[in-house]
């Protein structure tokens, strides 16, 4: 019915109303193509088995047609159902020609065909399609012999002469010279199919339409007027011969991500729930804005690209209203989500709605986006005046009094797009767009201070990170600017760059910074565990080099900056192994953790980094130093140096266990990591001192690197690494010889070895 219903308004709109039988025709007979190649025979062809989307014509599977028992047809009286004879494919072309029958004339075959006993007789076939053209005819003559035998098979039916224009536009359009058709993937449905663009060497959606539909013209030619991220507009659009092909870019439905644990682990976020809240929303505005109504609003038209930004899919159908106009009549089929404006209209095709309606959409699609489900079902049948609004407990409290406004059942009180974005709830995404950043999505990064949210954002096609701070109501404000501000002076190679820093009305902090999306330390850490692999000296003494230079350079900055939580977290991998110390806030932001009786066992991962002192509450600079020492640690043996339980036996063995043992070959290195190590914070080594020793570690290797002599005696290499930095026995075991070079440390002399005369 509703597939009739679609043609009597092509009849009425359209001036090739013929054009668009021949394309349904052309498509289901594809279908059958593949079920017939299949030895597949489909047996109940008839209108109640085509779907339309999209204009996409589909031709839906029965059960019945795996039945191989009976000889039954399920669709139409033929010459061979009449005899007793064996069904077989080309019962499937008679009913699909009497379906063309149908779409003509609007009439029941079944009525025709029912009571015809002896087709032999039967007169009343012939020039049956009064006012259509003589191809039309012809195939629907040649489907709809008496003779099953003479009628032509799919792969025949599809060389006729009435397809011509419809194949030559496949094959030689401007669509194959540029992108190539996935025909894996294009199926029936090639109104809406993915084509491989070659110039951009990826997938784009190409959807097609008749050039007689006018009415998709305007539609197209108002969402190019659109500028919207977080809207799936068109990216090319041209037409040829009978088809006009709009492109877009290919993104994964979100509905299809929802059984995969490893997408949402079973439970969204919910500041991820505020940020596509508020995509979406911006993305209907950017509609309603434009007088467009999309109507088909539903989780099949929510969109997520590799970043995880929202999309809303555009919809072909969608209505283009005039200024001022309250309501637009619409057919049943044409839109998604029952409602209490349409239930009234229930015994009607024709239904009116306005903008509130897509409002209505939205909040179920937001719903079914927290909850992981789809809602038209519920919907189809429901009764409004006792709904049950599944909201789930993690989605904030005024995100929630935002849906149950949306989904009221009187649509004068649903909230408009412009009302909705001026809640509380979204005026911190509303100042950063103000200053021209578009954000794109929640970055996902694990923070010891919790009332800190990042994003990524996006200004002039550059990339930016964004950090959003809910600061505890004890904190200064105007201090914990003032430190934090000290940030944007930070310029060092091994310390992520700060740009802005600014506060809103209601105290909320924002940090501009660097964009990073490399792995971090800890992540490198753990592949290695997994792989049963270890890092080697030189590439630990290189990074503890660097992370130690960039913690010096902090501190030497403002007595303000302490990271108090350093941690392989916190560390970023970039190309050619350079470190980059990331998530640096406050000490003030810091402390107030520990003094808000913040901490729980969710924060063990941490305080795992964390000196005695800092457990004590007692914060000074060579803290970091002891954390960095915790990260040599777990970087030779890939495992934490306290790796207790539980929170209570974590601060039991950091404040009163020995420090455990390095065991490393290098006799320096454990030098160090003992200075590093000290309980005693006055007397453990700066991050200076570390970053002195480090570097002097690193210099010695690149210098033994360098020399074909050392390198030949792996021996005295390892002897020389211990003795040339043991100045008590020195004049014992050397004799200088003579001064040779000013090296980038020091002094270079060529000495002797006293026993042996080695030089």
């Amino acid at each position: 019915n509703e597939l009739v219903l679609k043609f009597k308004q092509y009849r009425e709109w359209s001036t090739n109303y013929e054009d668009q039988i021949v394309y349904c025709l052309y498509s289901l007979i594809s279908a059958l193509k593949v079920l017939h190649e299949n030895d597949i025979i489909h047996r109940s062809i008839h209108l109640s088995n085509v779907a339309i989307k999209d204009h996409s014509f589909i031709l839906l599977l029965d059960p019945k047609s795996a039945n191989e028992r009976h000889n039954v047809g399920y669709s139409f009286n033929s010459p061979e159902s009449s005899n007793g004879q064996k069904l077989t494919k080309k019962y499937d072309i008679w009913c699909l020609g009497w379906c063309v029958y149908s779409l003509v004339d609007f009439k029941n075959p079944s009525t025709l065909l029912k009571n015809v006993g002896d087709f032999s007789l039967w007169s009343k076939k012939s020039s049956i399609l009064s006012g259509c053209s003589l191809l039309l005819n012809d195939i629907f003559n040649k489907m709809t012999e008496i003779d099953a035998n003479n009628r032509p098979n799919c792969e025949e039916l599809l060389r006729h002469e009435i397809f011509e224009k419809i194949e030559y536009s496949i094959k030689k359009s401007k669509l194959n010279e540029r992108y190539s058709v996935n025909k894996d993937v294009k199926g029936t449905a090639f109104n809406s199919f993915l084509a491989y663009d070659e110039s951009e060497k990826e997938n784009k959606v190409v959807k097609r339409f008749l050039i007689s539909d006018r009415s998709k013209f305007h539609t197209i030619k108002t969402f190019e007027k659109i500028k919207c991220l977080n809207l799936n507009t068109f990216v090319d659009f041209f037409n040829e011969d009978i088809f006009c092909y709009a492109i877009q870019q290919n993104y994964i439905q979100l509905k299809s991500k929802f059984s995969k644990k490893a997408f949402l682990n079973n439970q969204i976020d919910d500041e991820e729930i505020r940020l596509w809240f508020y995509q979406l929303i911006k993305a209907l505005d950017s509609l309603h804005s434009n007088l467009v109504i999309h109507k088909k609003i539903s989780l099949d038209s929510v969109l997520f690209d590799e970043n995880r930004t929202i999309k809303l899919d555009i919809n072909l159908e969608s209505s283009i209203t005039r200024p001022g106009e309250n309501l637009i009549n619409v057919h049943r089929i044409d839109v998604d989500y029952n409602s209490p404006e349409l239930i009234n209209s229930k015994d009607s095709d024709t239904l009116y709605i306005n903008f509130k309606y897509d409002i209505w959409c939205m909040g179920w699609t937001i719903i079914g986006i927290c909850n992981l489900k789809e809602y038209r079902e519920y919907l189809k049948d429901c009764n409004f005046n006792n709904l049950y609004l599944d909201l789930p407990e993690f989605l904030d409290e005024e995100l929630s009094i935002i849906l149950k406004k949306m989904v009221t059942n009187d649509p004068r009180l649903r909230p408009s797009t412009q009302e909705i974005l001026n809640y509380q709830a979204f005026l911190d995404f509303s100042l950063i767009e103000s200053k021209g950043f578009l954000i794109t999505n929640v970055f996902e990064f694990k923070d010891f201070y919790k009332n800190v949210h990042n994003y990524t954002i996006c200004k002039e096609n550059k990339k930016k990170n964004l950090k959003i701070i809910n600061c505890f109501d004890s904190i200064n404000r105007s201090d914990l600017f003032k430190e934090l501000n000290e940030l944007t002076q930070i310029d060092n190679i091994n310390v992520l760059k700060y740009y802005e820093i600014f506060s809103d009305l209601n105290d909320k902090i924002y940090i501009i910074e660097d964009h990073f999306t490399n792995s971090t330390l800890s992540e490198l850490i753990y592949s290695c565990k997994n792989n049963s692999e270890i890092f080697n000296e030189e590439e630990i003494i290189e990074w503890m080099a660097q992370i130690t230079n960039g913690v010096s350079y902090l501190h030497t900055q403002s007595d303000k900056i302490v990271y108090l939580y350093l941690n392989p977290q916190n560390i970023v991998l970039l190309p050619n192994n350079q470190i980059k110390l990331v998530n640096i806030l406050s000490e003030t932001l810091q402390k107030e953790k520990f003094d808000n009786n913040q901490i729980n066992e969710d924060d063990i991962y941490y305080i795992r980094y964390m000196s005695p002192e800092v457990i004590e509450r007692n914060y000074q600079k060579n803290s970091d130093s002891w954390s960095a020492g915790c990260i040599l640690y777990e970087l030779v043996h890939l495992k934490n140096a306290y790796g207790q339980a539980t929170l209570n036996e974590l601060y039991d063995s950091i404040l009163n266990l020995p420090t455990p043992n390095l065991n490393c070959s290098n006799e320096k290195l454990e030098e160090i990591f003992y200075k590093m190590m000290n309980k005693n914070s006055k007397l453990r080594c700066s991050s200076s001192e570390a970053y002195n020793d480090f570097e002097g570690l690193l210099k010695l290797n690149q210098l033994i690197q360098k020399h074909p002599v050392l390198k030949s005696h792996q021996h005295a290499i390892d002897k020389t690494k211990t003795q040339l930095f043991s100045k008590k026995t020195f004049n014992e075991k050397y004799i200088c010889i003579k001064h040779i070079d000013e090296g980038s440390f020091g002094k270079v002399f060529l000495v002797k070895e006293t026993e042996t005369n080695r030089k």
